[in-house]
């Protein structure tokens, strides 16, 4: 983007890569399309949320997607079958834990425990230091 001090990361945010990526470095901005869904637990999700939350440096922004609040699948491999790849395994979407569902309220809540403030618009939750 020929932005000056600009970097991009991307990251499985549950690999314990991430986790310590997040405890040596500050952001102003992280993006997460999906914060709960992948979760395996409550404790999991609130550890990884209080580490971005303190991750994230004054004036900076945690921006999630309403929609991807929603969604509670998960991925698991299946085997299939085609001519030119023989036998190989794709990721099919299943039905996921419906505790990962991540409702306004529990984001709300997150967001005062961390003091941040929460605003919407049509698609998009903006979480602002």
């Amino acid at each position: 983007m020929n932005l000056l001090n600009y970097q991009f990361f991307l990251f499985d945010k549950y690999s314990i890569d991430f986790n310590n990526f997040l405890k040596k470095n500050k952001f102003d901005l992280i993006i997460d399309t999906n914060l709960k869904s992948y979760s395996c637990c409550k404790l999991s999700f609130e550890f990884m949320m209080q580490s971005i939350f303190k991750s994230i440096n004054t004036n900076g922004m945690l921006i999630t997607s309403i929609n991807g609040m929603k969604w509670f699948k998960n991925l698991k491999p299946k085997l299939s079958f085609s001519f030119k790849k023989l036998f190989f395994f794709k990721l099919k979407e299943i039905n996921g834990n419906k505790d990962n569902v991540l409702s306004p309220s529990e984001l709300e809540f997150l967001s005062q425990k961390y003091n941040f403030k929460m605003s919407f618009d049509k698609k998009l939750c903006y979480l602002k230091k």
